[in-house]
């Protein structure tokens, strides 16, 4: 968190094609960063549900925009295709392609019916 006199700004989108420029005093560059912010009363924060899932079940925070999710960011794993991936590499890509498929907090409403 860098707390400071310039403002930072950012771009929120949203599935119904909704843009909101926000800007702020604070930038902060990790998740979890993001979620000490948003229980310390700081602000409002966009970032994976999945972070939140069990301070929005106990009541600590509360969802903003509920009836407009922000369009999905994909999550990307990247292998260099010149080299043979390992075995260990291999197992640890499956296993994370399988955990990520039937995680239902990384899908949007869409794809859970597809």
């Amino acid at each position: 968190m860098t707390p400071g006199s310039r403002l930072t700004r950012g771009r929120w989108n949203f599935t119904s094609g909704a843009v909101i420029d926000v800007a702020g005093p604070l930038s902060i560059d990790n998740p979890q960063g993001l979620r000490t912010a948003a229980l310390s009363g700081l602000g409002i924060v966009q970032s994976a549900i999945w972070l939140f899932e069990q301070d929005l079940a106990e009541g600590r925070l509360l969802p903003v925009l509920a009836a407009d999710p922000p369009t999905p960011m994909p999550i990307h794993l990247v292998t260099l295709k010149s080299r043979p991936m390992s075995m260990r590499a291999k197992r640890v890509t499956d296993y994370l392609i399988a955990r990520f498929a039937a995680d239902p907090l990384l899908h949007t409403a869409d794809q859970a019916t597809a």
